[in-house]
């Protein structure tokens, strides 16, 4: 009677396990999924179409490498040391004219959740001594309280460089010359397989048109 039991006892432990085991990782694998926790399915076909855009420009220079995380790594090794040597952000593989379009062809809604987007531009000048406006197309501001702030708050849980690139934003509300200087000098500290990491350099890259010579900061 008791070896009956225990063999019932132990049938019936060995058909938990399996589910208790898969149960623990989907649990798991939900708490880390950060894109679907801060933006919409909706918003993530836009944000997909955005990196797949960026992804495309690097399978292109390097058709041969299989691996999205390796393919990445070697195109920013070539394009990275040009961007910093003058400021040039086209060297990325997306001028102002690429940038025009794509940012012209994704979801308004959706990306007003990374940047505030405008055509004017209002500063000093200090030859006039005045605020003056300059018409300055696609022209972009990080959105601070935007879901993609949030998720750079998550992501910098577990990752001390993001955390550090993370607390550049919150301080000043807006991507800073430091903020580029870490991604073009130490990219290779982001995972470009996760796709959200992938994002982070992709929205450095759109976050300016212009060449920003000499602002590079450590």
């Amino acid at each position: 009677m008791i070896t009956k039991f225990f063999r019932h006892f132990l049938f019936i432990s060995l058909l938990l396990i399996p589910v208790v085991f898969l149960s623990s990782c989907m649990e798991n694998g939900m708490k880390n999924n950060d894109a679907s926790d801060v933006f919409t399915p909706e918003e993530l076909t836009t944000i997909n179409k955005l990196i797949g855009y960026f992804d495309s420009v690097v399978h292109k220079a390097y058709p041969e490498v299989t691996g999205i995380d390796s393919a990445y790594v070697l195109y920013l090794d070539s394009v990275c040391p040009l961007m910093l040597q003058n400021g040039d952000i086209s060297r990325s593989g997306i001028n102002a004219q690429d940038r025009k379009r794509l940012l012209d062809k994704l979801d308004r809604k959706t990306m007003s959740e990374l940047f505030f987007i405008g055509d004017t531009l209002e500063y000093f000048s200090l030859s006039k001594k005045k605020k003056v406006k300059k018409y300055y197309p696609y022209y972009v501001q990080l959105n601070p309280r935007g879901a993609y702030v949030e998720l750079l708050a998550r992501l910098s849980e577990n990752n001390d460089f993001i955390n550090k690139y993370y607390q550049q934003v919150r301080e000043f509300g807006d991507l800073t010359p430091k903020c580029y200087g870490m991604m073009l000098r130490d990219y290779g500290q982001l995972n470009f397989s996760d796709p959200m990491q992938r994002l982070m350099f992709i929205v450095n890259v759109l976050h300016t048109n212009e060449v920003i010579k000499d602002r590079f900061k450590r």
